[in-house]
């Protein structure tokens, strides 16, 4: 009874990491439109053949000094993570580069016309003689 739990509880493991896996894969396929991306759920498809081996081939139900199945979810992710983040990056660096090159277009078609300050409709002139006297 123990091992069967062990089993459905490593089961529900792999099974929440692939989902995240795929998940992870989709968004990076979605945000670059390249369905060459996908080649990244081949780390998902190890991680299935790692749970068989485990839990059918293999007498202990895990490994005893490296876990497989950590570092099978973390090798599927962690490229989609990089590759989302790249892409947020680029993102902002082309806000960046279009707002510069908008202020720099601006300041050199569009100088001042007026050298004055802005005016608030009174004369400062007149107001600070009839505060001094």
């Amino acid at each position: 009874n123990i091992k069967s739990n062990i089993s459905v509880y490593n089961v529900h493991i792999r099974i929440f990491f692939g989902c995240h896996g795929l998940l992870a894969v989709f968004r990076v396929v979605a945000l670059k439109e390249d369905p060459y991306y996908w080649y990244l759920s081949i780390t998902i498809l190890l991680l299935g053949f790692e749970g068989v081996f485990t839990m059918a081939i293999k007498d202990s139900p895990e490994w005893k000094f490296f876990n497989p199945t950590i570092f099978l979810y973390l090798a599927s992710v962690c490229p989609s993570i990089w590759l989302i983040e790249l892409d947020k990056l680029d993102a902002r660096l082309a806000i960046k580069e279009a707002r510069e090159a908008f202020l720099r277009s601006s300041l050199t078609t569009n100088p001042p016309t007026t050298t004055q300050g802005p005016d608030f409709g009174f004369d400062m002139m007149n107001m600070n003689d009839s505060v001094n006297g």
